[in-house]
């Protein structure tokens, strides 16, 4: 067990109090660097997928490609990002948290310079693709170092304060991507994208440290592996509880991905405006996450769950009305988002924190196992839901309900299910 020196506080001389509590201090501050680079690294999987969602007109006609063709650059790097995530996490269980998280960061600054020069679309499909396979990193090996440094209430108040930060980028991406756009281009979006993750690197280099010690990491064997993967995905609450979680943000990603078709094919505004369905869905990102971290360890997670869904099952409905009557555009017809999202975030951090507690010695396996099927819902989205469904405000909306009923009663089923089915 590790030595903490709060412990031993009292027990010691006045000399040996004040070591301590300048080691303890030293941790304290090393742990809150640890938390916003953590932060950052989660952002850049969403990030340098929404940046260039105001470019895809403009890929079309320079790559002389028609916009359902452009689409496919967001699904490959949501297919190669949700192969890889399985990976992530599992080869940090046996390599360390930092080697792969300094190794994805060069991989992805390459990919994404090699995206900027492409001189077709296959080129770029391609490129996207090798992308995506590094883009998850962040977010997979970033949930197992917060559950490595803590569990229970203390990891869920975490990974509320990341998933704060994590809501930014579905705001911030679009508003940059849109400006890079109209200033230089779209292949300067993927520049600045490259050298956002170069300087990611370097203070990963600099400031992060590893938390995964020898002593508690599996073996680097094929075998291994796959009894990790098959402890995880033999475990029927797992399946149950991640499932609620993906098929929940696959419904709100409608929105993400179906952002172009929503705000310029339906209701004709520019690549600009595409912000009038970010504001109000970061803003509920944002507030959930606030609220997520102070429910933390003062109310039951089942009653957390509950409230989420309750909320996302009333914006889903009110948007379903709105569009049915099809009412002119207004502001207020994306209201509804704020609300999903605010539900969304108070489900998705309550049901993370039980997940990564359930087999705490496979953390990086289990955040990999999860994040694999949530960038799978999401490239479902974007390469299915959304070229088949965008023809219809209605059909978005019925296809969203119908998502979010199916995750309502995934998270039903996990708490009629057995906890003590962990395969071994």
């Amino acid at each position: 067990m590790a030595h903490d020196p709060e412990t031993d506080f009292h027990s010691s001389s006045p000399k040996n109090q004040n070591q301590t509590h300048e080691l303890y201090s030293q941790k304290k501050v090393r742990n809150r660097y640890a938390m916003v680079l953590v932060g950052g690294l989660t952002m850049l999987g969403p990030f340098a997928s929404d940046a260039s969602l105001p470019s895809f007109p403009a890929m079309g006609i320079e790559l002389n490609a028609n916009q359902d063709a452009v689409q496919q650059t967001l699904t490959l790097y949501w297919a190669a990002l949700a192969f890889m995530s399985l990976w992530h996490g599992a080869i940090s269980d046996a390599l360390g948290r930092r080697r792969i998280i300094l190794i994805s960061l060069i991989w992805f600054v390459v990919a994404t310079v090699a995206c900027a020069l492409a001189a077709n679309l296959e080129t770029l499909l391609i490129f996207r693709f090798l992308q995506g396979l590094a883009a998850g990193a962040g977010l997979v090996v970033g949930r197992a170092i917060i559950r490595d440094m803590y569990e229970g209430a203390e990891a869920q108040k975490r990974i509320a304060l990341i998933s704060m930060m994590f809501a930014l980028a579905p705001l911030v991406a679009p508003a940059i991507g849109g400006q890079l756009q109209l200033l230089w281009g779209w292949r300067s979006t993927f520049l600045v994208l490259s050298i956002l993750g170069l300087i990611l690197l370097i203070l990963s280099v600099v400031a992060l440290s590893e938390t995964l010690s020898e002593k508690n990491r599996i073996a680097f064997h094929p075998s291994s592996l796959f009894s990790s993967y098959r402890e995880v995905f033999t475990y029927s609450k797992f399946l149950q509880i991640a499932g609620a979680i993906t098929v929940s943000q696959s419904a709100l990603f409608i929105s993400v991905a179906g952002a172009p078709a929503i705000v310029i094919g339906h209701y004709h505004l520019s690549e600009a405006e595409l912000h009038v369905v970010f504001i109000p869905m970061v803003s509920g990102l944002l507030l959930g996450s606030y609220v997520s971290s102070r429910f933390a360890g003062r109310l039951a997670v089942k009653h957390q769950v509950m409230i989420g869904f309750a909320l996302m099952l009333c914006s889903a409905l009110t948007e379903l009305a709105i569009v049915a009557s099809e009412t002119p555009y207004h502001p207020m017809v994306f209201a509804p988002l704020l609300v999903y999202a605010f539900g969304l975030l108070v489900v998705a951090t309550a049901l993370t924190g039980q997940l990564l507690d359930a087999i705490p010695h496979l953390a990086g396996t289990v955040s990999s196992c999860q994040y694999f099927m949530q960038a799978c819902g999401l490239a479902a989205v974007s390469g299915i839901v959304i070229p088949f469904a965008s023809f219809s405000l209605v059909g978005l909306a019925v296809t969203k309900l119908g998502l979010l009923i199916m995750g309502l009663c995934l998270w039903v089923l996990s708490n009629k299910t057995k906890s003590d089915t962990v395969a071994v």
